[in-house]
């Protein structure tokens, strides 16, 4: 004989269950398919960081070489590390990956363009040498306003404000300090996002 008052502990679960369950579940499957970014935003920062010690320690010619060969480890590792997880995966969110991926290799070579038309137009390398890393900072943290603002991210959008009052206080260090302003003060704010963001995936 069954007893009314009994409750089945073991029932069909609830909406707020199934809401869970399916949000648990959107996590794995995001976790395999996407790329941690917090080891982009580590991988940068140390590249800025080791940039800007190398221009304040050795002569420029000896530091353009070393930086060259540190970026291009960067964006060789940036390759693997986006395209593992992804691979196979299409839709919107790839789109719009590759669509955010393009605004920075364009926003970044235009400065390159830019960089060199300033010097094709004389201006002296003193002030090549401060003005250019700035500019190159103050895009950067441009594209992060940007990208703080499109995702509703706080730590980047705070990032990319950080970022600009770094390239505009580098003018002002002149040289060699604004190499090590900009190298604290960019790979800083970028290794600092990247913890915040490793600390918020373990809490998830």
């Amino acid at each position: 004989m069954n007893d009314p008052h009994h409750t089945d502990a073991e029932g069909p679960p609830s909406a707020a269950d199934a809401l869970a369950i399916i949000e648990r579940e959107q996590a794995r499957t995001s976790s395999k398919v996407m790329p941690n970014i917090a080891l982009f935003y580590a991988l940068w920062g140390a590249i800025w960081l080791a940039t800007g010690v190398l221009f304040f320690l050795l002569d420029p010619a000896t530091a353009s070489w070393a930086t060259a060969a540190v970026v291009a480890v960067g964006v060789v590792t940036s390759a693997v590390l986006g395209a593992r997880p992804g691979r196979g995966v299409t839709g919107a969110s790839t789109r719009q990956g590759l669509f955010y991926g393009l605004g920075w290799a364009i926003s970044l070579s235009a400065v390159g363009v830019f960089v060199a038309g300033m010097a094709a137009l004389g201006v002296p390398g003193t002030a090549m040498a401060v003005l250019s890393p700035a500019l190159l900072a103050l895009v950067v943290g441009a594209l992060y306003l940007l990208t703080g603002a499109t995702w509703s991210s706080i730590p980047d959008f705070a990032l990319g404000a950080w970022v600009m009052v770094v390239a505009v206080a580098s003018v002002f260090a002149g040289l060699p300090g604004n190499s090590l302003v900009l190298g604290l003060g960019v790979g800083g704010g970028l290794l600092v996002v990247a913890g915040l963001r490793l600390t918020r995936g373990r809490r998830a």
